[in-house]
Parts: structure tokens; C-alpha cells; sequence
């Protein structure tokens, strides 16, 4: 054997153990770093005896927000895995692009999932689409009929907590306003429904540039979806322009501001725990089903017992009243998890709507019976089918 041929040989000789250390390494770390990951293997798949998960359809109901979220994070895990680093990855650099300190007390939306530094808060905000040609004039005859109600009862003040991108929500505004920037788009439609003669106030679009000094979470809306932590800077916009035409009414304390985001430091489940501690007081129930707290689906208010204080203020043990408002909350939409932190920083509140369909019967009695100084609607709401009777329109 020549020289060469040996030292050939010996190259190969010297490079096995390398690969065979690449393999055996690989064979012992890779189902750990794919466990880390949550990409779901092929072989995991064989030993669970099941398909892939299939990312869930377009949601075409209320009901389907029971299951979506599950159903999207296990389609996601089986597909793509990695989503939680992404998501923090994404974050710091969005932290840093906008000059933010990657800290708990901010939070981002990522398309639905919001994250903080210390860890996922894993609550799935989906919508719902519909036909805009179709939706468009149903929708603005609903908020006008609303309209009408509110300036009935001489209500002081309607806020309006609004979506603040045409993108996202294009099919809940009247088609003729076109396609505009979420400010000009706001105060065009704001002026077409009327809602200025009620103190109209679009809250999503003030949120980016309120920051306070103690310690609440800021949100800033680098992406589409208002959440719970933006709920409770709201509460502090509504009271401030309430405050304008009421002098009497006191400002919030520090106290009352203080949000229990120990609940969503595990994201979903740290809801389901923690909210019947903290609600405890809750006593009799002033909400409309609400899967957190127990509520049943199909329960309605009865306006009757408004009047003999059946229903009492949410209250809770973490959270002072200061404010001294009667409150009427409409929630048409589907967002469980931010619209029912409003009632905490105000005196009397009654909270209607979630998944039940309200109809403007309903509203009506609600609001003739209790006569609210403060009505607070969501606008970006999906339940076209509690659009008022037909007539004729102006598009």
C-alpha cells in the first residue's frame, strides 16, 4: 500500500468517531430540542395513533370560541412547532426597534398571541370575517338604532371602544367612507353615526401614547388586537372625560388601577384559576355568561331587579371603587377576555351581552329601567343578527 493510499486511509479512520459523535449526539438531544420546540414528529404521531391536527376552519359561530384556541395551538405544535420562541424573539425585537425595555410591564400582540419578557400570556383572539358588501349598511343601521336609544335616556357620555385599522376590520364600517387613516376614518364615522352628540370617544386609537408611572402593563398596539391590559388604560381615558363635565367625580388612586396580572402569567390556565379567587364577591352574578366565572349561557338580566338592586357592583377584594357612575356595558362581540374588566373601576355597572344575543328590546328596557350616566359599547362587534327591523337605508 503507497503512502498516499495510508494517508487517505487515515483521514477516514479519523473522521468516523466525528460522525459517529454527530449522530450519536443528534439521536440523544434532537427529541429533547423537538420536545423544547413542540413540533410534533412523525414517530410521535405514530405512538399517539392519530393525523396531524388540521388548522381550524373559519370560525362561523360564538361556539366555535370554546374550542378554537385548543384547536389552533395543537394544529400549530403538530405543523410548526416553535412557536414560542418565535414570539419572544419577535418581541425583543420589536422591543427594540421601538425603544421598549423588554420588561413584564409590556406586552405585545403577535396576530392573536400576546407575550411578555417573562413569559407567554397564550389567549388565541381570532374574528370573525363577514361579507362586507352586506354587513356594511346592517351594522350602521344597528349603531344608529343604538344611537337613538342612549340619546333617549340622556345618557352623559357613549363610548365607543372602536377598532383602529381598516385592514382588520374593514366590513363593521358603512362602505361609502372609503378606505382612510384610522384617525380621519374614526372621527368620519363617528360624525356619520352621530356618536359626537354622546361624547364619542375612539379609546383604541389613544392607547399607544398613554403611559403611567406606576406599575400597570403597557400596551403598545404593534399589532391588531386590544386586550385586557389596554382595558384597563381605557378605564382610566373614560373616567378623565367623564371628569371634564363632572367635577364631583374623583380621580382614580393607584389602587384602583392595580391589575392582577399574576392571572396570566401562564396564559388561559392561570385564568381558569384565578378568577374565582379574585370574584369571590361577586354576589348575585351581573354578568352574562362568562365561561371564567360560571355563568350560565342562556342567563338574561331581568330589568325588573335593576331597579331593587338585585344586582349589586362587581366588586373585588384586589380593587377600590372610587368612581361613582351608573354604568351600562353593551358587549356584542365575542371578547370574553378583556370586556368584563371594565366594571371594576366604576360605582354602580351593569354588564350585558357576551355570547348571548341582546335584542334592542332588550337594550331599551336596560336603559329606560336603570337610566346609565355612562353607557360603554364595543363597537367592533360581530353579532350582525341583532341588526334592528328593516328600513329603508341612505347608501
Amino acid at each position: 500500500m503507497t503512502g498516499r493510499h495510508l494517508e487517505g486511509h487515515g483521514a477516514r479512520s479519523t473522521n468516523a468517531p466525528k460522525i459517529i459523535s454527530v449522530v450519536f449526539l443528534a439521536f440523544i438531544f434532537l427529541p429533547g430540542l423537538m420536545g423544547v420546540t413542540g413540533l410534533r414528529t412523525d414517530f410521535d404521531l405514530q405512538l399517539e395513533q392519530r393525523p396531524r391536527t388540521p388548522f381550524p376552519a373559519l370560525l362561523s359561530s360564538h361556539s366555535d370560541f370554546d374550542t378554537v384556541s385548543r384547536e389552533f395551538e395543537a394544529a400549530y405544535l403538530d405543523h410548526i412547532g416553535f412557536r414560542r420562541h418565535l414570539i419572544k424573539l419577535h418581541s425583543y425585537l420589536k422591543a427594540a426597534l421601538f425603544g421598549v425595555p423588554p420588561n413584564n410591564r409590556t406586552v405585545f400582540g403577535i396576530d392573536g398571541w400576546m407575550y411578555t419578557a417573562g413569559g407567554p400570556v397564550d389567549i388565541f383572539l381570532s374574528k370573525v370575517r363577514f361579507d362586507a358588501k352586506h354587513a356594511g349598511p346592517k351594522w350602521f343601521d344597528f349603531l344608529e338604532t343604538r344611537n337613538e336609544l342612549a340619546k333617549k335616556a340622556s345618557a352623559i357620555y357613549k363610548f365607543t371602544v372602536a377598532p383602529d385599522k381598516l385592514d382588520i376590520y374593514p366590513e363593521y364600517f358603512p362602505p361609502r367612507l372609503g378606505r382612510r387613516g384610522p384617525v380621519d376614518f374614526l372621527a368620519e364615522f363617528g360624525s356619520c353615526c352621530g356618536l359626537q352628540a354622546l361624547g364619542y370617544v375612539p379609546l383604541r386609537d389613544r392607547l399607544v401614547e398613554r403611559k403611567f408611572d406606576f406599575d400597570l402593563p403597557i400596551y403598545y398596539r404593534t399589532d391588531f388586537h386590544w386586550n385586557q391590559y389596554g382595558a384597563e388604560i381605557a378605564v382610566e381615558l373614560l373616567i378623565e372625560e367623564v371628569a371634564k363635565e363632572n367635577s364631583t367625580i374623583p380621580r382614580l388612586s393607584r389602587d384602583d388601577l392595580i391589575f392582577a396580572k399574576e392571572l396570566y402569567k401562564t396564559g388561559s390556565e392561570a385564568i381558569n384559576t384565578g378568577l374565582p379567587e379574585y370574584f369571590a364577591e361577586t354576589e348575585p352574578k351581573v354578568a352574562l355568561n362568562s365561561k371564567y366565572w360560571d355563568y350560565k349561557s342562556t342567563e338574561i338580566v331581568d330589568p325588573a331587579k335593576l331597579v331593587s338592586g338585585s344586582y349589586r357592583t362587581l366588586t373585588t377584594k384586589s380593587l377600590l371603587v372610587t368612581a361613582r357612575l351608573r354604568t351600562l356595558v353593551i358587549h356584542d362581540s365575542f371578547g370574553d377576555q378583556w370586556i368584563n374588566y371594565f366594571p371594576r373601576s366604576f360605582g354602580e355597572v351593569i354588564a350585558v351581552g357576551t355570547r348571548a344575543i341582546l335584542s334592542h328590546e332588550t337594550v331599551r328596557l336596560l336603559i329606560e329601567i336603570w337610566k346609565p350616566d355612562v353607557i360603554i359599547e364595543e363597537l367592533a362587534a360581530a353579532k350582525l343578527t341583532m341588526t334592528p327591523p328593516e328600513r329603508p337605508t341612505t347608501h
